[in-house]
């Protein structure tokens, strides 16, 4: 069937999934290894560097440039990626499916298989599964039929435009990296290197901050609609949507229950999850200086819980810190301010940049919207 250049097409006829796993001859012995976890909405973590000896029994996966990998547990996680310019040692798990194009643009496939109507499809079928898990069978995917454009410029074409936005996006990640590294490097010339650091007084963070637990939302939401517009804060970040806030001005939040060691800096309205806690600075100026100081708590060791990681209000409130001269905290906090402001514009810049991708995607590859 042809409707204006566009072809109703099996994704069999288009691709093969898994052709490629390591063998007694492959050369390298020691591999760059990418497990599910490493990858998400096409964000990807430093793999890990491994000797083959010490490899995971699941990192077996090859992958060449142009291929699409998906995890097939829990597609709603959307553990997925476009691999461009591998190194020749990098292996991902077995965890994922490996798509691997024939008869049809590589990033053109990526941005088919990854639209959230295609992740949800996915995400029923393997919530029907009795597996451990909630997952698909990789050979689904060749059931899968699209209509698409029959010629290659074609799609091309609309994978510039939807990779002209994710480029950018990316590009603002890494100015957002820099930025903080920049933050970091200030922080530790003037407190953790200052020559005059033995003589600053020792106090509890208690001194600086109250300390309080996070509350339950009434009203909340998975998606950011509607009135849902404030984000709700869990002890890995956010975690949802409330229509109100519970916190209006800048907090810091770790998290108590589970999720240990992580800590957020939080300028803006927000609801924080009776899963954390805050820390509610008395003076403003020590806001930045504190910041820098909780990351450095070592968590692990205030970690209380049997089933479960838990840690005390009391815990974080008789944590010891320095207190340097106040006009030294108060340079800091007028440097890093404007590095954090600038990186809070830039993320607001990216959620408007992927709210348009999200949006055109679908209308891209449905011939919805043409692209010449």
């Amino acid at each position: 069937m042809k409707n204006n250049g566009w072809v109703l097409s099996s994704l069999r006829d288009l691709v093969v999934l898994n052709t490629k796993v390591i063998n007694d001859s492959y050369p390298h012995k020691v591999i760059n290894y990418l497990d599910t976890a490493s990858v998400t909405n096409n964000v990807f973590d430093e793999p890990k560097t491994i000797t083959l000896d010490e490899a995971p029994s699941r990192a077996k996966r090859l992958v060449s440039h142009n291929d699409t990998i998906i995890s097939t547990v829990r597609p709603n996680q959307k553990h997925f990626g476009y691999i461009y310019n591998p190194p020749d040692n990098l292996i991902v798990s077995t965890g994922f499916v490996v798509v691997s194009p024939l008869r049809i643009d590589g990033k053109f496939l990526y941005y088919l298989l990854t639209h959230d109507a295609i992740t949800e499809y996915l995400n029923q079928i393997a919530e029907t599964t009795t597996t451990a898990y909630p997952s698909f069978q990789p050979n689904l995917l060749y059931d899968l039929e699209f209509v698409i454009p029959e010629n290659l410029p074609e799609q091309r074409a609309i994978a510039e435009v939807l990779s002209a936005l994710d480029d950018k996006i990316e590009l603002n990640r890494r100015m957002n990296r820099t930025l903080e590294q920049l933050a970091q490097a200030i922080y530790k010339h003037m407190f953790i290197d200052n020559p005059e650091r033995e003589k600053w007084e020792e106090i509890e963070i208690r001194e600086l901050a109250s300390v309080t637990t996070g509350v339950r939302p009434i009203n909340r939401n998975n998606e950011k609609v509607g009135v849902f517009q404030i984000p709700l804060f869990g002890g890995g970040g956010i975690m949802a949507y409330t229509d109100t806030s519970l916190f209006t001005t800048p907090i810091l939040l770790t998290g108590r229950v589970g999720t240990l060691g992580l800590v957020f800096r939080i300028p803006y309205p927000c609801w924080a999850s009776d899963n954390t806690l805050i820390m509610q600075l008395i003076n403003p100026v020590n806001y930045e200086y504190l910041y820098y100081c909780v990351r450095l708590i070592d968590f692990n060791s205030l970690n209380r819980g049997s089933t479960q990681p838990l840690i005390a209000q009391s815990d974080i409130q008789k944590e010891k810190v320095l207190l340097p001269p106040f006009v030294l905290v108060e340079q800091f906090h007028d440097m890093v301010s404007s590095f954090h402001n600038l990186e809070n514009s830039i993320y607001e810049e990216n959620a408007t940049l992927a709210e348009l991708r999200d949006t055109l995607l679908p209308k891209l590859m449905s011939g919805q919207v043409r692209i010449k």
